[in-house]
């Protein structure tokens, strides 16, 4: 007969150091006109479809320009690089109140089992038999921004009554042409 067990308990507090981040990248759109179009490409431009409000008109609305959306985070007006980009929303606002970031995690196994041999008339067998249990939990508490929301403010859209490209339901990818809509046709 034989057993194994094990059991782990760890809680982890790190320090509120004011920093924030959104879990995970944001994509940053071009501001609407960014991309310069070419009569060889059908005067599209390679990248307009990560212009803000490109599929506007398959919500049955007007494409914006520029002027239309003059708080976008990218626009060369505003500072910024005028293209898209891809990165992490982040601000370094001090926070008062202490809260910790805190992680609890906890694991635990078992086994328990029996070998041998016996025979029968002169037939020799053995046997190991054995049952094992094991389970984890891992709990975080921490500050985070709301990913829905980063996103809106990384473009400049969001607050009340907005509703990106007019409607809750586009389809990107069910758009017509090649990688969905991110070939115009």
């Amino acid at each position: 007969m034989y057993a194994f067990s094990h059991y782990s308990d760890s809680d982890s507090i790190r320090a509120d150091d004011g920093y924030n981040a959104s879990r995970g990248p944001t994509v940053f759109l071009a501001q609407p006109g960014a991309y310069e179009r070419n009569p060889q490409f059908g005067f599209n431009a390679i990248g307009q479809t990560l212009e803000l409000g490109f599929f506007a008109p398959e919500a049955g609305l007007t494409r914006p320009t520029e002027a239309d959306i003059p708080n976008a985070p990218v626009s060369a007006a505003n500072g910024g690089p005028n293209v898209a980009s891809y990165q992490g929303v982040r601000d370094g606002l001090p926070r008062v109140g202490g809260e910790n970031n805190h992680t609890w995690t906890n694991s635990s196994s078992v086994q328990l089992g029996m070998r041998g041999d016996f025979n029968i008339e002169d037939r020799a067998f053995n046997y190991d038999v054995s049952y094992s249990f094991s389970q984890s939990s891992l709990e975080a508490r921490y500050k985070t921004f709301n990913r829905e929301r980063a996103e809106l403010a990384a473009n400049g859209l969001g607050g009340p009554n907005c509703t990106p490209n007019g409607r809750p339901d586009f389809d990107f990818a069910g758009e017509p042409g090649p990688f969905g809509g991110a070939v115009p046709q």
